[in-house]
C-alpha cells in the first residue's frame, strides 16, 4: 500500500506575516549592529585622541553621543534579534519577549508624551535646569559637544 504523505510543517502563522516580521526585524537588527559599530568607533577614536573619556554622571552618558549610539544600538540589536529569530522559528518565548519589549517602549514613549503635554512648563524647567548647567560646564572641554551645539545653533538661527 502507498502511504500518504503527512505534512509536519503545519503552522498557525501565515507565511506572509512570518517573513514580513522576519525581514523588518532583520533590517532593524542590521541597523542596531551598525549603530553599535559606529558608536564604538567614535568612542575609541575620541578616547585615543583625548586620552580619556569622562563618564561620571548620567549627564556625561547622555551628552556623549557615541555612548548613546552604543546603548541604543545594543537595545535595538537585542530586541530585533529576538523578533527576527522568534518569527522565523515561531518561538513563542522570543516572540513574547519581543512583544513585551515593544509594549514597554510604547508605554514609556506615551508616558513621556503625556507628561510633556500635561506638564509642559515643569518638563521644560526640569530639562533646562538639568542639562543647561552641565552643557555650559562641559562646552569647552568636549570638542564633539561643542561642534554639535554650534551646528544646532547655526541651523536654528538660519531658519528663523
Amino acid at each position: 500500500m502507498h502511504r500518504r504523505r503527512t505534512q509536519n510543517n503545519f503552522t498557525y502563522v501565515s507565511p506572509c506575516v512570518k517573513y514580513m516580521i522576519f525581514m523588518l526585524n532583520f533590517i532593524f537588527w542590521l541597523f542596531g549592529g551598525l549603530l553599535i559599530g559606529v558608536g564604538l568607533y567614535a568612542f575609541v577614536d575620541k578616547w585615543q585622541a583625548t586620552g580619556l573619556v569622562k563618564v561620571e554622571t548620567i549627564y556625561d552618558v547622555v551628552l556623549n553621543i557615541s555612548l548613546v549610539m552604543v546603548i541604543a544600538g545594543g537595545v535595538i540589536f537585542v530586541v530585533s534579534f529576538a523578533g527576527c529569530v522568534g518569527a522565523l522559528r515561531e518561538n513563542t518565548c522570543l516572540l513574547k519577549f519581543y512583544s513585551l519589549c515593544l509594549l514597554i517602549f510604547f508605554l514609556l514613549e506615551m508616558a513621556i508624551a503625556i507628561m510633556g503635554f500635561v506638564f509642559p512648563h515643569t518638563m521644560q524647567s526640569v530639562l533646562e535646569e538639568s542639562f543647561t548647567d552641565k552643557i555650559i560646564q562641559t562646552y569647552r572641554e568636549d570638542a564633539d559637544l561643542q561642534n554639535l551645539i554650534d551646528f544646532a545653533q547655526q541651523e536654528v538661527s538660519w531658519r528663523i
